[in-house]
Order: structure tokens, then C-alpha cells, then sequence
């Protein structure tokens, strides 16, 4: 049991340098550095703990497993104090600078610049079009994201809709089928990830 509690702790040290390593790529100003027993070949150690910040995206800051993020993240993005993505899969990051590299990029793309994107136009009501005739609203009017679909979704997605943190609702209101939830930037945003936009149709 110890040697492979080491052995994950080792595989963590080496994804947290090689996600790094990423970041600053890409212009992240980097803290948190430490020296472990577990890679004394790794002249910076260990990353695991760490923080990083953009001068481009003040009041973003990305987090290399810290106490505080989801059970079972590995990486972790808040805006302003609110969570606003987090992923997993620290044994892909250890194997590969490539696929760091790609997370990296997400981090800035996907995440935060999406995420900022959703707060400037929180002021709209607008609708994306994604694939497999799927739409999401965002519903001014009632505050909220609507999620329709062409006919009965999967039991996969109808599990996606349910997870703790989101929750949506299903309504059948005045014969317009559709799954809702209270809107935030962040839940409209992992929304768009997961049924992958097509077009932005204003209105």
C-alpha cells in the first residue's frame, strides 16, 4: 500500500510540472513550487498546490489539486472566488507534456474566455444551436437555461442533467417540452461543452 500510495503521489508531482509547464507556455505566472522526495530527479520538484494567474484574465486563478477543489480534480479554475471548471485524469497529464498542453489551451479557450464571454452577455437572451438537434436558451425572462431536444434524450444524458451542481428540471408547461435550471455563466458554459455548439442564434 505505501509504494503505491508513492507511486501515485510521484505521477501527480510529474503531471502538476508538465501542466505547468504548459501554463507558463502560454503566459501564466506561476507560485507554489516545492521540492518532494518522490521526484528528487525534478530540479522544481513538485507543482502540486500550486496556483497560476494570467495577466490577461485578472481575477481567474487555476489550482494544481489544492484542498479546497472537487473530490477527485486535478485542476480547477475560479473566477472571482466561483468555481468555474475542473477535470480529472492526472495519470494522462503525467504521460504526455502533449496532453497538458491541450488542457492548457482549454483552460484559457474553453473555460475562462468562454466563461467571461457568458458574463458580458448575460444581459441577452440568445439560443445554441448544438449538435444532434439539440438547443440551449439563455432565458433572460426567467433568469434560467432551457435545454431542448429533438425527442426523449438518453438514460446518458438524462444522468448528465441530474448530477449534483446542476439538476435540471424537466417541464412540459404549455406543450414546450424542455429541461431547465437557474442560469449562471458557469452552468451555461458546461452546458455548451457537453452538447458541443454548432451556431449562436440571437433572440
Amino acid at each position: 500500500m505505501t509504494d503505491r500510495i508513492a507511486e501515485i503521489a510521484q505521477a501527480k508531482d510529474i503531471a502538476s510540472l508538465n501542466l505547468a509547464h504548459a501554463l507558463r507556455s502560454i503566459g501564466f505566472l506561476l507560485t507554489g513550487y516545492r521540492a518532494t522526495k518522490h521526484n528528487p530527479e525534478f530540479e522544481l520538484g513538485s507543482w502540486v498546490g500550486g496556483t497560476a494567474t494570467h495577466p490577461a484574465y485578472p481575477g481567474s486563478l487555476v489550482v494544481c489539486e489544492a484542498p479546497n477543489t472537487k473530490r477527485g480534480a486535478f485542476w480547477s479554475i475560479a473566477h472571482g472566488g466561483q468555481l468555474i471548471a475542473h477535470g480529472t485524469g492526472y495519470k494522462t497529464i503525467a504521460a504526455t507534456g502533449m496532453a497538458a498542453q491541450a488542457i492548457a489551451g482549454d483552460i484559457v479557450g474553453v473555460h475562462i474566455v468562454g466563461f467571461l464571454e457568458e458574463v458580458s452577455r448575460a444581459e441577452e437572451s440568445y439560443t445554441y444551436e448544438c449538435l444532434d438537434g439539440v438547443t440551449i436558451t439563455r432565458n433572460l425572462d426567467l433568469n434560467g437555461i432551457e435545454i431542448r431536444f429533438p425527442g426523449k434524450p438518453s438514460a446518458t444524458v438524462r444522468d448528465w442533467l441530474k448530477l449534483p451542481g446542476r439538476r435540471y428540471r424537466y417541464s412540459e408547461k404549455g406543450g414546450d417540452n424542455r429541461w431547465w435550471l437557474k442560469y449562471t455563466p458557469a452552468l451555461l458554459a458546461a452546458a455548451i461543452r457537453y452538447f458541443v455548439l454548432v451556431e449562436k442564434k440571437e433572440g
